[in-house]
């Protein structure tokens, strides 16, 4: 019988990778703080389960961890531990941005380092690690040091996944990259996404299907995936720009920098409709660089950049069939970052 672990077990994610994969036929071991519970969850699993208390925000208790399960024949590891806050960083609570470092960054760094030579030995096996799609955008304005996390995440896991194909391993490394999935998340991180989330069952059977393949980066929202390749052609400061302006006019934070509990709105909805249009926008300035480029002798740096005021006003017909608002929006986000 197959054995996968997962960490941070015991709710969200990783409670509905525990059910669907003990319905696959795996034995599991089951890790977060909350001993009580994984034991429930055991409890309602048909399959054998195996409990290990552990607290991933120290240093000391990961590396034990890690050391009792190099023995293990383990078949998959699910780096599920993590969480979120929201607030601006000066104001931000220091030490639990640290623990956020040390669960979402340190942890998955130590257990991945001692499992992978473990899997490679036995050349087969899968790693994966749960990021998120804001490890793909270049920063969070109010959610700083977990977009940061986030990024850490995605890069090593670029960097392992590489160093494995060149090696001809058997053993694969993916990245699970979701956007607003319906668990706890949102508590812990003190946020509501304006834009309905997909359930975590569906989150996980995607992720699942996708890692069985050895996909890299899965992100199992069509909606997501379509953000995100569309933010590739959007200026660093343009997009910025509208992820905290967006954020703050959904009543975030007040001006004193606290959280208004009955406004704690992250405004993803907003964050889909825009990055298409500047998505679209980027892309055709770029054409239009290439063309004058052609045109004028490689001198088009003076006619067009992508920082420059007019590209947005030839790009606007991109937007038209939005709403005046999010024109309005877009446009002064755009003389912000410029």
């Amino acid at each position: 019988m197959p054995t996968a672990c997962i960490t941070g077990a015991s709710s969200g994610i990783g409670k509905e990778f525990a059910a669907q994969l003990a319905a696959r036929g795996y034995s599991l071991i089951l890790v977060a703080r909350n001993t009580k519970a994984l034991e429930e969850l055991a409890a309602e699993l048909a399959c054998k389960c195996r409990i290990i208390s552990c607290d991933l925000s120290k240093e000391a208790q990961c590396m034990q961890l890690a050391e009792e399960l190099k023995p293990l024949d383990i078949h998959i590891l699910i780096n599920n531990a993590g969480f979120g806050d929201l607030d601006r960083f000066a104001q931000s609570d220091l030490s639990k941005s640290l623990d956020m470092i040390n669960v979402n960054i340190k942890a998955l760094h130590i257990l991945t380092r001692k499992l992978l030579p473990e899997l490679m030995k036995k050349d087969r096996g899968y790693i994966l690690n749960v990021a998120s799609s804001a490890g793909l955008l270049p920063g969070g304005p109010y959610m700083s040091t977990y977009y940061a996390t986030k990024a850490y995440v995605t890069s090593l896991t670029n960097a392992i996944y590489q160093e494995l194909q060149e090696v001809h391993s058997n053993v694969h490394i993916s990245m699970l990259c979701p956007g607003p999935v319906n668990t706890n998340f949102n508590e812990t991180a003190n946020v509501t996404f304006a834009l309905p989330g997909i359930s975590a069952k569906r989150c996980v059977s995607y992720c699942l299907k996708e890692m069985s393949k050895g996909t890299l980066t899965i992100v199992p929202s069509p909606l997501m995936r379509a953000a995100v390749w569309g933010s590739r052609f959007t200026p660093k400061k343009i997009l910025l720009s509208i992820l905290s302006k967006q954020q703050k006019k959904k009543g975030l934070l007040t001006s004193k920098g606290t959280d208004e509990k009955s406004a704690r709105t992250f405004s993803s909805s907003a964050l889909y409709c825009l990055f298409m249009p500047v998505g679209a926008l980027g892309f055709s300035a770029k054409l239009f660089c290439h063309f004058t480029d052609f045109t004028s002798g490689g001198d088009s740096h003076r006619i067009c950049q992508l920082s420059d005021l007019s590209v947005p006003r030839l790009s606007f017909k991109f937007i038209s069939g939005f709403s005046k608002a999010h024109i309005g929006d877009l446009a002064q986000s755009v003389r912000q970052a410029l």
